[in-house]
């Protein structure tokens, strides 16, 4: 299980995967939460049937979608999200396939 801690200030938590990778985050996403934390998962997809159920997320988890073929969310990948959702968390989490991090690095660098 992905386990990574975060301090007493983080209120805030931005978690972002494509739905192939997101098996790890959703025991964080539970254990933030439980917490208390305000969870915003940025979720991308080459189309929506690829997507993660998205009646299995907890109710508190606001979604943000995005796919290649623009028929969920936001057209395009998950890191075309990042921008305006970078300004907001307090901690932020990336799990991706390979194509997806090195962009998300850049990304988050830009804006943290």
């Amino acid at each position: 299980m992905l386990d990574f801690p975060w301090q007493k200030s983080v209120r805030n938590l931005l978690l972002v995967s494509d739905s192939q990778a997101i098996s790890p985050l959703l025991a964080q996403m539970e254990r933030a939460v439980a917490a208390g934390l305000a969870v915003t998962l940025a979720l991308g997809s080459n189309r929506a049937a690829a997507i993660y159920p998205t009646a299995a997320l907890p109710p508190a988890v606001e979604l943000q979608a995005a796919t290649l073929d623009g028929s969920l969310g936001r057209r395009g990948p998950v890191t075309d999200l990042l921008p305006p959702l970078l300004r907001w968390p307090t901690r932020f989490a990336r799990l991706a396939q390979r194509p997806y991090t090195a962009p998300c690095a850049a990304r988050w660098k830009r804006f943290a």
